[in-house]
């Protein structure tokens, strides 16, 4: 099990995680509050095309609902070495093989499952002294509700 909390320098007080919901159950603390949020939900519309008809009739047959958003992460040498590298491979772990997260970010995301698509880590503040390692890191995620998960239209209007 991965824990990767942010201890010592932190300005979400602690209310702000990235959970894994299958094993090994990792745990990753955000050090400070997204700046933004996108939330996004497409649906998936098929054209029928009917004889005798002077228009076609859409069909709707699902749908996706997904969210991106940008976390920062600066060095914390209380937390040891490869601080910065630990966060955006466990990250990136979690969009090798799907597997579930849950978002803890007030009622943003609510109890819902996601899965992250994308990680996208910029590195940066390269210090020779300390092995070059990075000092700061802007790690955008792209999520995608997991469909196991999925709210009701009931739920969503009711948020």
């Amino acid at each position: 099990m991965d824990i990767l909390l942010s201890s010592s320098f932190n300005t979400t007080s602690k209310k702000i995680s990235i959970v894994e919901l299958e094993e090994p159950f990792g745990f990753l603390e955000l050090q400070f509050v997204p700046e933004n949020v996108a939330l996004k939900r497409d649906m998936k519309i098929a054209t029928l095309d009917v004889p005798q008809r002077s228009h076609d009739i859409n069909h709707a047959y699902g749908g996706n609902d997904t969210a991106s958003m940008s976390i920062g992460f600066y060095d914390d040498k209380k937390e040891g070495d490869n601080y910065i590298i630990r966060r955006v491979n466990w990250l990136r772990s979690l969009s090798i093989k799907p597997r579930s997260v849950r978002i803890n970010f007030g009622d943003i995301f609510g109890k819902d499952a996601w899965l992250i698509t994308s990680v996208n880590a910029s590195l940066n503040d390269f210090i020779s002294r300390n092995n070059f390692e990075p000092s700061a890191t802007v790690i955008t995620l792209s999520l995608k509700k997991d469909p196991v998960n999925s709210k009701t239209l009931r739920d969503a209007r009711s948020i």
